[in-house]
């Protein structure tokens, strides 16, 4: 979607463009001005591609962020339950008579 007006103005670039050089010289001669009038519509295009690429990254490392900050909660009560449950493991088992 982004190449399309740029590939429009190619196409009818190349199709209106005429050369007084015939053959390959008259060719590259119509190229040549045709990727002239181009150029700004293929910056435009690359800089909107550069700008939704950005925005993409930067939402992927906001979701992985958030991840990381969750999963950092959830172990941080799972290691205080684990350390709980360890504690009054061995104070109960400590606390019977040695036989």
């Amino acid at each position: 979607k982004e190449a399309s007006p740029a590939l429009l103005a190619l196409g009818a670039a190349l199709l209106s463009g005429k050369s007084y050089q015939g053959g390959v010289g008259g060719a590259l001669d119509i190229l040549g001005g045709a990727t002239e009038k181009v150029v700004p519509y293929f910056d435009d295009m690359i800089k909107s591609r550069r700008a939704a690429k950005e925005a993409d990254r930067k939402e992927e490392l906001q979701m992985n962020l958030q991840a990381l900050t969750m999963a950092r909660e959830d172990y941080k009560e799972y290691e205080d339950k684990f350390l709980t449950g360890i504690s009054k493991f061995f104070s109960i088992s400590f606390r019977r008579p040695l036989i």
